[in-house]
């Protein structure tokens, strides 16, 4: 399971609505966190960005890695950590159902930049 988690570094970043929009416009299907307190940033003991933290099917620290990646690297740890796993019988398949959030609007030829409608504002933006 991919579970990301926002540790906004801009303060417009600390406003989930923002976070949502940047998730829908990059395609994002996984579930992301506003961690705008960076609780989750200090439990982890987080210091860059980015920072992947794998976590095991007992919800210990599998391994952490700050900067950037390699992925195909990192593909090899997973798929080890989950042979490793299955074998185990650790591991439970069943698929989740996360839901998925509506689109704001409708599909458009151009979706950004695009213009909203604030309820606490007069005039479009």
């Amino acid at each position: 399971m991919v579970i990301g988690v926002h540790s906004a570094k801009f303060p417009s970043e600390h406003l989930t609505f923002n976070i949502l929009e940047a998730v829908k416009r990059h395609e994002i299907d996984h579930p992301v966190v506003n961690d705008s307190g960076f609780a989750v940033w200090q439990q982890y003991g987080v210091h860059a960005w980015p920072t992947i933290v794998l976590i095991d099917p007992h919800g210990k620290i599998a391994t952490q890695q700050a900067g950037e990646i390699d992925a195909d690297d990192f593909i090899l740890l997973i798929d080890a950590l989950i042979e490793d796993f299955a074998a185990e019988g650790a591991l439970d398949r069943t698929p989740l159902d996360l839901g998925v959030e509506p689109p704001l609007e409708p599909l458009r030829a151009l979706n950004y930049p695009r213009r909203f409608w604030l309820p606490a504002m007069d005039a479009c933006t």
